[in-house]
């Protein structure tokens, strides 16, 4: 229990010193985020202005956990981009300083960052602190709180194993003396009590001692018992040898004088034996309690008091009169002793000062030196110095009273001794005999047993809620929906048809329903949080479903049978997977006959030629289709040749179209001779390679993620099953097969530079970059 308790505080102290140590890791990568905008904000015409870097998103992203935020306010107060209540807590501040602080953002705790920068504009002479604010939820944090915890209390644990087993086995070893302890008590005889004399080991003959101690103990409750019990057989003789001898004797008489003498000797023994049976059994009865130890706590004042009182009683009762003054403090006088034992001890002195004192006596307790001190005086002719000694010696009797029994002084001495106090003989100044009992006071203590109790009870409420907050929590099952699932996605419905049968022959309790929507339309409503009756999404734009997913919008699948780790760049947070990844090619005429460019270099060298071919090239709306954006903006992050190709299309006076899809077909109308950055399953499902040639650009090739996730506010319980199913192998060579007709053409085995979900994407969402996106985007490509 001990080591529970103490390894539950230990595991608190660590995970605490995890969860330090994580959020100071974490806080750096934040602030450096922070510092990364920061350093980008800007006075133009009047206007703040902000480029958030790539790098930015990127390094709030690598865990592909974490949900993050931010916020850049003009030196007003006034939202320049970003959530525009985030942070709102902070109010404003001024000075480059960052600051951290705990918030909420969505009903999620997230960790805040926010600093400042002082910007002035050249024109207009405009001038103030901007805010940046950044934040991020904590799932990374504690992931790693939870990894730093395991380290350090793994290892712990293996050790507290190790050394409990060699702790086991040393105290097996150390307590393997207690057998022969053992052997030495099974041979001996019940009336053997010596000590027991073995060569043990410290901690052993600790206990050997105490065993000792009580056979010693014992052996003297023993020998206090013969001794009663020889003392009864020697002195009973004598008084009941002369009640015989007495009664036959007085059988004998015939004389009444001396019948009556007879008599009156017989009373004489009667009485001796009585007292003395009295005394033998008292002496009996107060062994038994001494050596038993027990004791309790009174008042030492009233219980003198009352054995006074009852002792007047009996004196009267025998036509004495006395007068016994009895002073006392007016306080109680506490003391731990066994009651009983210390009454006849009290009456025994008192019966002794009643029998032989002969005159008036007193009583007076005090308190000295931490004892009670109780002290009986009588009048009478004392004790000659010589014979102080054996006056407290069994059977010592005074000849000049035959009456007493010389057990009386012997049992006080006995009990007070017990008590562990003492008992002594004083000259009062006034002349007769004192007695003086000491026994020691009580201190005022705690009781233990309730202290025990508390303690008991607190590790049991400990533990129970170790039990209650651990794994043996009993959680409620969900119990499993039947009916309608629905399902949305951007393909046509005879194009998704063998998603739907697949998905119909796995779960054949569902009544599976289909829905065609953008990635657009889709993310409209579930911003707006309308109502949307979908169970699953599958989406194009990684973008968008990143920004769903960023919003709180998507629900946790928690597919444990799935490969796929939550760090790499086909999941982000257990909520958003990747189905598959679409490459993006470059489309021309089969009736080009001249070398065909295989990298973007050679593209836009051939477009910024005089070639008539290339004059009919066209290129999708990057302002219009989500799927061309997110493609525009990963082809700039990784070269400077898209602007180049931008430029190009727009000397050769491109022709723009609104989808990919509508693209391929003109290229298959023979409208246009070259097309960049089309998505493979455009073209393939499309069905219209045969018009064109597919290139598959040598320098790099964008992998476009197909994503899915399954919406907040869905209330199946089998969408987790479902979208499991689909990201499967046999799941995946399913939706491979809508994609592109076949589960893996050969044209499709390289090497793609996969687009990863994650945070990231968010930048170019941004609505100061996105706009300062496509202003460039259209300016080259409408310029001629």
């Amino acid at each position: 229990m001990v080591l529970l308790v103490v390894g539950f505080f230990l595991v608190l102290a660590i995970r605490h010193n995890a969860s330090t140590a994580a959020s100071e890791a974490f806080d750096r990568v934040l602030e450096a985020s922070a510092l990364s905008i920061a350093d980008t904000v800007a006075y133009v015409d009047g206007e703040v202005t902000v480029d958030i870097p790539y790098s930015a998103f990127a390094i709030l992203g690598t865990s592909r956990l974490t949900r993050i935020f931010y916020r850049v306010a003009a030196p007003n107060g006034e939202v320049v981009t970003g959530e525009p209540v985030l942070g709102l807590e902070l109010g404003p501040f001024s000075g480059p300083e960052i600051r951290f602080v705990d918030s909420t953002m969505q009903d999620e705790p997230i960790r805040l960052a926010a600093v400042g920068r002082y910007r002035s504009d050249a024109t207009t002479g405009a001038s103030g602190w901007i805010t940046v604010l950044v934040g991020e939820t904590r799932e990374a944090r504690d992931l790693l709180t939870g990894q730093l915890t395991a380290n350090a209390v793994l290892p712990a644990m293996a050790v507290a194993i190790c050394a409990f087993g060699i702790i086991w086995v040393g105290i097996r070893a150390a307590f393997s003396p207690l057998r022969s302890i053992e052997r030495n008590l099974s041979q001996r005889t019940p009336s053997d009590l010596d000590p027991i004399s073995e060569n043990l080991p410290r901690e052993i003959a600790a206990f050997a001692r105490a065993l000792n101690g009580f056979m010693e103990r014992l052996a003297s409750t023993l020998d206090g018992l013969r001794r009663v019990t020889a003392d009864a057989a020697h002195q009973f003789r004598t008084p009941l040898t002369a009640l015989r001898a007495q009664a036959e004797l007085a059988l004998e008489e015939t004389d009444l004088e001396s019948i009556r003498r007879r008599l009156q000797k017989i009373h004489a023994n009667a009485v001796t034996a009585s007292t003395l049976a009295t005394r033998l059994l008292a002496d009996a009865t107060l062994l038994h309690a001494i050596k038993s130890g027990e004791t309790r706590r009174f008042d030492f004042g009233a219980l003198a008091e009352s054995v006074l009182e009852r002792t007047k009683v009996d004196a009267q009762t025998d036509g004495s009169q006395y007068a016994i003054p009895f002073d006392r403090p007016a306080t109680p006088v506490w003391i731990d002793a066994d009651a009983t034992s210390l009454s006849e001890a009290i009456s025994n002195v008192l019966d002794n000062a009643f029998l032989y004192g002969g005159g008036p006596t007193s009583i007076v307790l005090t308190v000295s030196n931490g004892s009670a001190v109780l002290k009986i005086i009588d009048r009478g002719p004392g004790i000659p110095q010589d014979q102080r000694d054996i006056v407290f010696e069994r059977f010592e009797r005074n000849s000049l009273f035959p009456g007493g029994s010389g057990l009386g002084l012997a049992i006080a001495k006995d009990v007070v001794i017990a008590l562990g106090g003492t008992i002594t003989l004083e000259d009062p100044p006034d002349g007769g005999l004192g007695v003086v009992i000491r026994v020691p006071v009580s201190t005022e203590g705690k009781r233990p047993g309730s202290r025990r109790r508390r303690h008991s009870a607190s590790v049991l409420t400990i533990l129970a809620a170790l039990v209650l907050s651990g794994p043996w929590a009993v959680q409620p099952a969900r119990a499993q929906a039947r009916g309608a699932f629905s399902i949305t996605a951007p393909f046509s419905p005879e194009r998704f048809r063998p998603v739907i049968d697949a998905l119909s022959a796995r779960f054949g309790e569902l009544d599976f329903v289909y829905y065609q929507a953008r990635s657009a339309q889709v993310a409209a409503r579930l911003s707006a949080r309308a109502p949307v009756d979908v169970d699953l999404v599958l989406m194009a734009a990684p973008d968008i479903a990143v920004s769903i997913t960023n919003q709180g919008l998507a629900a946790p699948l928690g597919i444990a049978s799935l490969d796929i780790q939550s760090g790499s760049e086909s999941a982000w947070r257990g909520e958003l997977f990747a189905l598959a990844f679409d490459p993006a090619v470059i489309l021309v005429s089969k009736g080009y006959t001249a070398p065909v460019p295989t990298t973007r270099l050679d593209l836009a060298q051939a477009l910024e030629s005089a070639r008539g071919l290339f004059k009919r090239a066209g290129i999708v709306n990057v302002g219009v289709d989500a799927v061309s954006y997110a493609l525009a903006s990963q082809d700039s992050l990784r070269s400077p040749l898209y602007w180049r190709l931008a430029a190009a299309f727009g000397s050769s006076q491109a022709r723009i179209y609104n989808t990919s899809a509508e693209l391929v077909e003109a290229m298959a109308a023979g409208e246009i001779d070259i097309a960049y950055n089309v998505p493979m399953s455009d073209v393939i499902g499309g069905g219209f390679t045969a018009s064109f040639q597919v290139i598959i650009p040598q320098d790099y090739v964008l992998g476009l993620p197909w994503t899915c996730f399954v919406p907040a506010t869905s209330d199946s319980s089998m969408a987790s099953a479902v979208a499991g199913y689909l990201l499967s192998p046999k799941g995946k060579e399913v939706v491979s097969n809508v994609l592109w007709r076949v589960h893996r053409p050969q044209v499709l085995e390289i090497e793609e530079q996969k687009i990863a979900l994650g945070p990231e994407l968010l930048v170019y969402l941004d609505s100061i970059k996105r706009s300062n996106f496509l202003d460039a985007w259209f300016e080259l490509v409408t310029s001629p």
